[in-house]
């Protein structure tokens, strides 16, 4: 009985609580308290501080968990974006490899057909301008004899290119320019328009770099399987060169490259090939000419 009077005397008893001021020592809170009212306004403020704390912790929570989904999200996108720059870049190099080659091969450049022969009179006029266009496709029993005849003379010169001009005309302007050899090695297999075969087979060492023959723009960098690993240059005067079998690229299209520069390894890669060796063929005007006519190997 004593105990609870005391404790309640206790939690009633009244405490004076007055703040003045330093200066003047004047009066400016004065707050009457009482430790019931003390420990109750303790417990208030516990709660509100737990419950703010617990609110402000759940926030923060929710908000890491909502940004790592973000974040797989932004991850997925930028993968997504790198993938259609990869198309679009693929797709600005064929469309450069084709506006190229159309250049070079002239888009405009009309070949012979069966049902667009030759006429005795073409015939004449093309041979008098010393130009000689030769078609294998068209059967010779279906020719008149002036084109017979001149079919003759056509297969029967050796100086003719398989298609497209003949290459004493096409020499006309190449003897003119300077060509670096693209590699140093041994000719194993010469240019032979007969046989398909429009270029030249150089045997060289393991590894040994290529160059490029002279200033100008990678228009192919690919592979394929029966040549392998293949780069092709366009170069000025509508010339092009085209360097096969190599074991790497070191340029890709769209490239500039000059003259002597390294663009490749010799190698042994496609179908076509059996063994370490560069399979170089020149064009000019659409025209495969003899390598060896203008370049010291």
């Amino acid at each position: 009985m004593n105990t609870k009077k005391t404790l309640s005397d206790w939690l009633n008893l009244q405490y004076l609580l007055i703040l003045r001021s330093e200066e003047n020592l004047e009066e400016k809170v004065k707050l009457l308290l009482t430790p019931a009212k003390v420990i109750i306004l303790s417990f208030l403020v516990f709660v509100c501080i737990f419950t703010l704390g617990f609110f402000v912790a759940s926030r923060v929570y929710n908000r890491s968990m909502l940004m790592g989904e973000n974040s797989d999200v932004s991850r997925k996108i930028y993968q997504l974006s790198l993938a259609v720059d990869s198309l679009a870049e693929l797709v600005r190099e064929r469309d450069q490899f084709i506006n190229n080659f159309k250049e070079v091969v002239g888009e405009n450049r009309k070949y012979l057909t069966e049902e667009s022969k030759l006429s005795q009179n073409d015939s004449i006029a093309l041979r008098k301008n010393k130009v000689i266009v030769r078609n294998d496709t068209i059967p010779i029993e279906y020719m008149d004899e002036a084109e017979r005849k001149l079919r003759r003379e056509v297969e029967g010169n050796s100086s003719i290119s398989s298609w497209g001009l003949g290459t004493n005309i096409a020499t006309m302007d190449l003897k003119s320019q300077f060509f670096f050899a693209p590699i140093k090695g041994v000719i194993t297999e010469k240019y032979n328009s007969r046989n398909a075969h429009y270029g030249i087979d150089i045997v060289a060492k393991k590894d040994e770099p290529i160059k490029t023959i002279a200033d100008g723009t990678v228009i192919m960098a690919t592979w394929t399987d029966e040549t392998g690993y293949v780069i092709g240059i366009q170069h000025q005067a509508d010339v092009v060169s085209f360097y096969k079998h190599c074991a790497s690229l070191l340029k890709k299209t769209g490239d500039f490259v000059r003259a002597g520069e390294i663009i490749a390894i010799i190698g042994n890669s496609g179908e076509l090939t059996t063994g370490t060796h560069l399979h170089f063929e020149l064009w000019y005007k659409g025209v495969a000419v003899n390598p060896e006519d203008f370049i010291t190997f």
